[in-house]
Order: structure tokens, then C-alpha cells, then sequence
């Protein structure tokens, strides 16, 4: 009895395809969906289209090449989160600076307050002009406008005044100071829309918005003393700043 022998693998296809030529792997092209992938000697092809074919050693090159890119990448890393760390502790320190020394200040205040009292000082308000104007939200405010952070007069934290208001009101607001008090109340329902603002910080703005040393904007950076209600949009508001001042008076004559 003569032994069966195995059967080819090309007879094999040619079998189970009939009269169809059984697959080569040369036949398959990258991209024509025929196979996910396929190796022939000294080659790696891709079939779905999603790179190109590399020789072994070009793709040990580009391996070796992206590891050390990745590893660059690490260091550049780690020295950035180093210097992030170092920009949070100076943004710490500075704060605390800053915290300390607001303290210092309001008690020099009131230190001079207690002697202006002692020496026998009296409050006089001094106004630094009161205008019309428009509220508006969009900025750089333009003629007649101003803008306000927040619709919600409890939550303003910022306004920005164009300096012609719609009154064409004669103002010193240029010559505001950290301290004085910003009064703003809607003309609509005045007595439930108003509030009153100390002035943290003023500077003034050209109309592009880019601070100036004799811009038309004026900036100002406030913190609510008390308020209630809002702006409402393309209605005017009356405003006003003033500073109190302690005004001493020459005692009188005592001979007149």
C-alpha cells in the first residue's frame, strides 16, 4: 500500500476555490481591503492604506528616532512642571505681600482717621462731577455709554465711562483716587437700582481699549459698599464720584 502523500497548500486553495488560482500574497495591495495586514520576506505592507511600508532597518531608524524625540519630550516636561511649581509659590508669596501690606495700610488709615478726629477734623464730601449716561455691555464704552461688568448692581466689580457723557457733564474724574466713592443709580426706578462703590483702582483706556495716559475711557475697579437691583440695557443711569475729606476748621478768635 503506497503512503498518501500531504497535499499542497496551493492544491488545497485551488480545491476549496474550483477553478480559481489560488491567493498570492503579491497579489494584495496596501489599501484594497483584501487583508488587514501580510508579511513577505523583508517587508511589512499595511492594507488598509494607514502608512507606508518600511524596510526592517528604516523602521528600527524611525523607532529609535521617536523614542528619543519622546524622551526630549520628557525633559521638556518635567522642567516646564518645575517651573509652573516655581510661578504658584511666587504667585503665593506675592499674594501674602499683598494681603499683608492692604493690612498694614487700612490700619495706617485708621490710625490717621483717630488723630484727624482727635485733632478735632470734620468729613466734607467732595464731589468730582455727576453725568448721564448710557448702560451698555458691550467695551470699549462709546459716546454717552458706559460699561459694568455685571447687569446685577451687587455683582458690578468693574465700570468703564466714556469720558463724554450724554449730558455733556463738566467731570474731574480724571483726577479720581484709589478710595473715592462711585455712586451709579438707574434713572428708571431709581430708589430700588442703585448702588454705591468704593474705587479700588482707576486708570484710563484710548478706544481701542489699551491703556493711555489721556485716554477717553475711564476704568475704574470697585468693591460694593451697598445696592440693590440693575442695570437694564439702552437705559440711562446718573453717576457720580466724590471723596471725603477731612476738613480741619482754624479755631475762632477769640478777640473778634
Amino acid at each position: 500500500m503506497s503512503e498518501k502523500k500531504p497535499k499542497k497548500l496551493e492544491q488545497v486553495f485551488a480545491e476549496e476555490a474550483g477553478s480559481n488560482p489560488s491567493p498570492s500574497w503579491e497579489t494584495f495591495e496596501p489599501g484594497d481591503g483584501s487583508q488587514n495586514a501580510t508579511a513577505s520576506i523583508g517587508h511589512w505592507h499595511d492594507f488598509n492604506g494607514a502608512g507606508p511600508a518600511y524596510e526592517p532597518g528604516e523602521l528600527k531608524e524611525q523607532i529609535e528616532a521617536n523614542t528619543e524625540a519622546i524622551a526630549a519630550n520628557r525633559v521638556l516636561i518635567d522642567q516646564n512642571t518645575v517651573d509652573t511649581q516655581q510661578d504658584h509659590q511666587q504667585i503665593t508669596a506675592n499674594t501674602e505681600a499683598i494681603e499683608v501690606n492692604s493690612h498694614q495700610i487700612e490700619l495706617l488709615k485708621n490710625r490717621v482717621k483717630e488723630i484727624e478726629e482727635w485733632l478735632g477734623a470734620v468729613e466734607v464730601n467732595f464731589s468730582l462731577g455727576t453725568g448721564k449716561w448710557i448702560y451698555d455691555s458691550e467695551t470699549p464704552p462709546t459716546t454717552s455709554h458706559f460699561y459694568a461688568d455685571s447687569a446685577n448692581i451687587t455683582q458690578v466689580t468693574e465700570f468703564k465711562f466714556n469720558e463724554a457723557s450724554k449730558d455733556a457733564a463738566q467731570l474731574q474724574w480724571k483726577n479720581t483716587r484709589v478710595g473715592d466713592k462711585l455712586f451709579a443709580s438707574s434713572m428708571n426706578d431709581s430708589a430700588n437700582n442703585h448702588g454705591d462703590f468704593e474705587i479700588l483702582q482707576f486708570q484710563r483706556y484710548n478706544s481701542q481699549d489699551v491703556p493711555s495716559e489721556n485716554g477717553n475711557i475711564y476704568y475704574f475697579k470697585v468693591s460694593l459698599i451697598a445696592g440693590t437691583g440693575k442695570f437694564t440695557g439702552g437705559q440711562q443711569a446718573e453717576c457720580s464720584i466724590s471723596r471725603v475729606v477731612n476738613q480741619f476748621t482754624p479755631p475762632e478768635d477769640p478777640d473778634e
